[in-house]
């Protein structure tokens, strides 16, 4: 079983809710998922909602990256994701701000020599929080 495996959780700018999200883009989370009202019952914040003491007990640590500047339709879900995880698990989730960065520059900063403290807290985060991990990122394909 795939949860067995893992041993943390970090999202990086996860857009949380789906009903947020501006109408260019709000009909591929439609038609991905089948309708509207199943993106947001199947969105991040939908699944938390809903999920079970048992699934919340089972959880891996979290721990979260934002850019100091994502859009709203990001960074408002990301706050009530957030703060609803802590009330339903008293547990708080980390949360790194990749300073001076808007959405899609906190990965293109990694390798170059500025702004990659965000990089640099993951890592430390990884070795003080999970033990015997690796590290595998996903990117889309260009």
């Amino acid at each position: 079983e795939v949860k067995n495996h893992v041993k943390g959780i970090v999202p990086r700018g996860a857009g949380c809710a789906f009903d947020l999200v501006p109408p260019p883009v709000a009909p591929v989370y439609h038609t991905f998922y089948g309708s509207q009202e199943k993106s947001v019952a199947l969105s991040p914040l939908g699944l938390l909602k809903e999920a079970s003491k048992d699934t919340l007990d089972s959880l891996p640590p979290m721990f979260m990256i934002q850019a100091e500047d994502e859009p709203p339709f990001v960074s408002a879900p990301l706050k009530d994701f957030n703060t609803l995880f802590e009330e339903r698990t008293s547990k708080k989730i980390e949360v790194k701000v990749a300073e001076g960065h808007n959405h899609i520059s906190v990965n293109l900063a990694l390798n170059s020599g500025e702004g990659e403290q965000w990089g640099e807290d993951l890592a430390k985060w990884v070795k003080d929080n999970v033990s015997s991990a690796s590290i595998h990122f996903s990117a889309a394909a260009t």
